[in-house]
């Protein structure tokens, strides 16, 4: 079409236009009215907008046009709806021609609008002045996660948060102010995430030229800014790691040497760039092993291993190095990362550990050979035991013959499942007998049929009891299908003659009182549930009457959220109040008339209304009243929105007309042939043609002959199937020679007799995102390798210390999968001690932003501990901003273990010293003192044996032999607390009667304490008192004694002449409890904390004679039983010795 009759067909439509305004002065034929509708009208402006954008010269025709069309669309309307009859009959024939190719324009035009909408890879939207979202395409609600129902009609302020949407409202008023476009980067936090976008924001403007709306297009560049992070991440990354990382070519030059190589070898970055490997870094690899690291790599194989490498300065350090190949996409090897690590002090740990364990050996061979006679001597007591098991058995049945009567259902049970006993009223209850339920496994796949993990956890808790618990409530089965619930409760009842701990279980049955309670709370609930799940406001009023019972008012009873949300008050400021005196509106609309009628007709009232009130917060309402029994429950629905959407609707199409020269991509369409029948102006900025240059071509005469071929074949496949299409990426060659990439979506187009005539699409510039992929590849492609072979974990986090990304050795360490370390998935690997402190140190870090570096266990699933070494730091965006941190995890647990064995082996040589400089203390004395009376004696009775008495001769072999006895006595402790301290100290409970054998062992403590007292001067006093009944007790006669014996030995010993020694028992039903009370002369109190240590002796204990061995014998005889012993003394006063056992004692796990 040539410029002449496009100024033509501008001019006849003109007049045409002319010839409408002046026929609607009258009211138009009847016959003729369809012709002359709105929709004909805008069809022609439609045209008129087409010749505008080809005949861009002829701006002034243009604008009268519009405006007269216009008017005269107006004027047809107004006088349409004014007479709406026949008023004259005028005969007229016209040309229509013109008419009719504006039509078909101004269809083809609409259809093409609609599909740009439609399938523009760009975000486009419209919002009115005061920011309300009046039109989003498909794009854009796919970026924002939103649908057009739920963004028209609401601003920015409704849909994010406040400072996003202040900055976002802040731009659009820039554009309003300026009326001129704006370009911005903005950050939207929308449903699927955060979302960097480019936006363009232009005025729209009315006939009269007063701006009416903001269009904004936006083009997502998300990934495009991911990628730049992900890049700054790595470079950081390989920055904070502390071992050596170093690239380089096949030919051995140097690409890269991070931060910690110019630390660990001594050469800066800039000094070693370039250089041959070899010459920077020399260490003691032969040949060979060079020949083996370069084979490997060329296979793609890593390889590891020791050597010796050099610093700059000439000084050498064994190293840990780890070498990788580095691939390019198509698989070519192009160079080598290497990791190197330090692992100097891990050599020296291990030479300390080989010492420290040969030392070990030696210690533990001599103290072999020493426990072997002592566990000779053990073996004689086995039968001893024996007997007692054989009476705990009786015991025990004359306990479950107790339990079988209870009235109410008791189990007891073992902890390794096994059901001991249930009594009858448990089978009376369930239906079920011993024999339907021997382990608690079989009752709890009985009796359960939901929480049945969380009630085997629970009985697994059990066996660690120490007191009576209440479990709980829980639901049972029975045998015969009813339900039931029972409040348990459970107690330790010790354990069976295995070591397995025994518990007893017992039940009541509460069913009745929590079906009652249950069916209160659903008839609360279901009403609750009623009102609460209505998505329109609900109320209910109560009548308010006056005294001749006319309803004067109605008061608040009940409403919902939606209720409090429409009046603008809480549910708590108007239960009570009255209808009219809060809202006095109903009465004042006559709302309060129609409300006293359906009362006393007792007929629902509906309808709908404007509503504009202060207190209201809808426009308008639909509305519901129900009547009550005296009273009425009223729905009510706000409208507004639907109301207000027609009046949108209308003004939607010319918004789309002044979306289409805008897009910043390029619009196309093509014929069945692939040939250019449109593009947009786009099309310069993209390829650098002008449209007339484009126009009559295909889009594969602009692309390399390889490519078009490629896009022919896939085009050629969507002409046959006459689908659209997304996404299609393509190389074009530029004006300039450049190539471009673009993304091509099309959607097919059709004639209205559903001919196939071509497609319809949008081009977009995709290179400069291509090019950061590619850069994101490459350096994705050497993070791999580097986090593949490095030997130290490597994790990423958040702000709110949330792990991102861990690298396989970071989940060997911690012995789990990628998975379970996302998230706070990596506190699960915290070893349960250390967990709360690491935790709390770990958040105050990393909210400050700062490094961190710290040494703390973990713990595996297997149950494992290991030490680790873990260091971070904080990684900022380009704009500055603290975006997460970036760190490594290092498994030290061998060092930890070597330093650590080496502390002990260190602790428990000191030990060992201090108990034989003791024990040679202790012979050196105490031996001394019978030796020489045994000396002394026996040169006495050798020198003058023919002329002493033969008293003096008694007195000197008593004093023999009271020296020889007390020699035993020393050895036999000394021997006593060896075996205790090797833990060989046999512990075999049996049945005994207290009471008696302690009155015994008074009697006879007594009758050698009256020989001792016939040659002295001392006289003591020994009383015994007992309380209660410990006919059997289960407790180790032979420890009891040397408990006993011991602590009435030191009493008398400590006690002034003519002293007393009270010995008190009182037996409760679980335990003996023994006292032992002298006036003495009492302990010192700096002295009491290690009293119970060997070889421990207080400073006022004279010449007095003692070992120090006698209460720590007497220490390890309690613990044995599992009980305690306390101690209270005042010096010049006395001491007393609390002993308390329990009467069932059974052995420790482990001696």
């Amino acid at each position: 079409m040539n410029l002449d009759n496009l100024l033509l067909r501008l001019q006849a439509l003109r007049e045409r236009v002319s010839e409408m305004q002046a026929d609607c002065s009258e009211a138009l034929p009847q016959a003729y009215l369809p012709e002359w509708t709105a929709t004909t009208l805008a069809e022609v402006s439609m045209a008129l907008s087409e010749l505008q954008s080809e005949l861009r010269g002829v701006s002034d025709h243009w604008q009268l046009a519009t405006s007269t069309l216009n008017s005269t669309q107006c004027l047809t309307e107004q006088k349409l709806a004014e007479t709406a009859q026949v008023v004259r009959l005028i005969p007229e024939g016209r040309d229509i021609t013109e008419i009719k190719l504006a039509e078909a324009a101004l269809r083809e035009s609409e259809a093409r609008l609609q599909a740009i909408l439609a399938h523009s890879p760009v975000s486009i939207y419209l919002k009115d002045l005061q920011g309300q979202y009046l039109l989003i395409n498909p794009e854009a609600e796919k970026l924002s996660g939103f649908s057009q129902e739920q963004l028209i009609g609401k601003t920015d302020y409704e849909i994010l948060p406040l400072v996003v949407a202040e900055e976002l409202r802040a731009n659009d008023q820039k554009v309003l102010d300026t009326l001129t476009p704006l370009v911005r980067e903005e950050v939207v936090p929308w449903k699927h995430g955060l979302s960097t976008y480019i936006s363009v924001k232009f005025p729209l403007f009315d006939a009269k030229g007063i701006p009416n709306a903001i269009c904004g297009i936006s083009t997502d560049i998300t990934e495009r800014k991911r990628a730049e992070e992900q890049i700054r991440f790595q470079a950081r990354l390989l920055d904070v790691v502390e071992q050596a990382i170093i690239t380089t070519d096949l030919n051995g030059s140097i690409t890269y040497w991070n931060r910690f190589a110019e630390t660990l070898y001594g050469w800066q970055s800039a000094e070693v760039i370039g250089r041959n490997i070899l010459e920077v870094t020399p260490g003691e690899v032969s040949k060979s092993l060079a020949a083996e690291i370069l084979s490997c790599l060329q296979r793609g194989e890593s390889w590891s291993g020791e050597f010796l490498a050099q610093r700059r300065d000439g000084t050498t350090f064994p190293a840990m190095v780890s070498d990788a190949p580095i691939f390019d996409h198509d698989g070519v090897l192009i160079g080598i990362v290497g990791v190197t690590s330090d692992i100097t002090q891990l050599k020296l740990a291990e030479a300390a550990l080989r010492q420290a364990n040969q030392e070990l050996e030696l210690r533990v061979q001599e103290r072999t050979a020493a426990l072997s006679q002592t566990n000779r001597l053990l073996e004689a007591e086995i039968t001893e035991r024996k007997l007692a098991e054989e009476e705990l058995q009786r015991s025990e049945e004359r306990f479950r013959r107790a339990l079988v009567h209870a009235p109410f259902p008791i189990m007891i049970h073992a902890e390794d499942g096994e059901v001991i006993q249930i009594n009858q009223a448990w089978t009376e209850e369930t239906g079920y007998i011993h024999s339907d339920i021997p382990t608690t496994a079989d009752w709890i796949a009985r009796g359960y049929e939901e929480r049945r993990e969380l009630v085997k956890a629970g009985i697994d808790r059990l066996y660690d009891l120490d007191t009576r618990v209440w479990e709980g409530e829980f639901t049972i089965k029975t045998r015969y299908g009813e339900t039931k619930i029972w409040d348990f409760s459970s107690a330790p009842l010790g354990k069976l003659g295995n070591g397995k701990r025994l518990v007893i279980s017992m039940a009541k049955d509460v069913t009745d009182r929590k079906q009652a309670e249950e069916a209160q709370r659903q008839s609360e609930a279901r009403f609750r549930a009623a009102i609460e799940g209505s998505l329109d406001a609900f109320f209910i009023f109560q009548s308010v009457r006056d005294e001749g019972g006319q309803i004067v008012d109605f008061a608040f009873v009940e409403l919902n959220s939606n209720a409090e949300k429409m009046i603008s008050r809480r549910k708590e400021e108007v239960i009570g109040k009255r209808l009219c005196e809060l809202l006095p509106i109903n009465r004042a609309e006559g709302f309060f008339e129609k409300y006293v009628h359906v009362v006393e007709t007792q007929e629902v009232l509906e309808e709908e209304f404007p509503f504009s009130s202060p207190e209201i917060t809808a426009s308008w309402l639909h509305h519901q009243v129900v009547p009550l029994a005296d009273g009425i429950a009223i729905t009510s629905k706000d409208i507004t929105r639907r109301k207000m959407a027609e009046e949108a609707l209308r003004e939607s199409e010319e918004r789309f007309r002044q979306l289409v020269e805008t897009t910043s991509d390029w619009i196309w369409q093509v014929d069945e042939n692939a040939v250019y029948t449109y593009v947009s102006p786009q099309v310069r900025d993209i390829l650098g043609y002008e449209i007339e240059a484009v126009l009559g071509k295909t889009p594969f005469d602009f692309m390399p002959p390889e490519e078009a071929q490629r896009v022919a074949n896939i085009y050629s496949h969507l002409i046959a199937s006459r689908q659209p299409f997304t996404d299609l990426e393509n190389t074009n060659i530029h004006k300039d020679l450049r190539l471009v990439v673009l993304e091509t979506s099309g959607v097919p187009v059709f004639d209205k007799a559903g001919n196939f005539r071509g497609y319809r699409g949008i081009d977009r510039d995709i290179t400069q995102r291509q090019m950061a992929q590619e850069v994101l590849r490459t350096s994705e492609e050497r993070f791999r390798s580097l986090s593949a072979c490095s030997p130290v974990g490597i994790f990423e986090t958040d702000l709110a210390g949330r792990c991102l990304y861990t690298n396989p050795r970071y989940q060997e360490i911690c012995s789990c999968t990628l998975e379970e370390t996302l998230g706070e998935g990596w506190l699960q690997c915290l070893h349960p001690e250390e967990r709360a402190r690491v935790f709390a140190e770990w958040s105050l870090y990393a909210r400050d932003g700062r490094e961190y570096s710290k040494e703390f266990r973990i713990q595996t699933q297997e149950g494992i501990v290991r030490w680790i070494h873990v260091r971070s730091s904080p990684m900022f965006s380009a704009q500055g901003e603290l975006i997460g941190h970036v760190g490594t995890v290092e498994d030290i647990t061998s060092r930890r273990q070597a330093e650590a064995d080496i502390l002990a082996a260190l602790h428990r040589e000191r030990e060992l010293s201090e108990l034989r400089n003791s024990f040679l203390s202790l012979v050196s004395h105490e031996f001394r003192t019978p030796l020489t009376t045994i000396r002394s004696s026996t040169e006495l009775l050798e020198r003058y044996n023919n002329k002493l008495s033969d008293e003096k001769k008694q007195t000197h072999y008593r004093r023999i032999e009271s020296a020889v006895d007390r020699m035993t006595h020393l050895l036999d402790e000394v021997l006593l607390i060896g075996q205790a301290e090797a833990g060989k100290l046999k512990f075999e409970p049996q049945p005994m009667d207290l009471v008696p054998w302690c009155r015994d062992l008074v009697e006879a403590m007594q009758a050698v304490y009256n020989n001792q007292q016939q040659s002295t001067t001392e006289q003591y006093a020994l009383t015994f008192t007992s309380s209660g009944e410990c006919t059997d007790a289960q407790i180790d006669e032979k420890l009891l004694a040397h408990i006993l014996t011991n602590l009435l030995s030191n009493a008398i010993k400590y006690s002034l002449e003519g002293g007393t020694v009270q010995f008190d028992l009182v037996c409760t039903a679980r335990e003996a409890i023994f006292c032992i009370t002298d006036s003495g002369i009492g302990i010192p109190a700096e002295y009491l904390p290690q009293l119970f240590e060997s070889f421990q002796r207080a400073s006022n204990v004279g010449t007095i004679q003692g070992t120090g061995l006698g209460l720590a014998i007497v220490k390890k005889a309690v613990d044995l039983h599992r009980g305690t012993i306390a101690v209270e003394s005042e010096v010049g006063v006395g001491t007393t010795f609390t002993v308390r056992l329990p009467l069932k004692s059974s052995p420790l796990v482990s001696n």
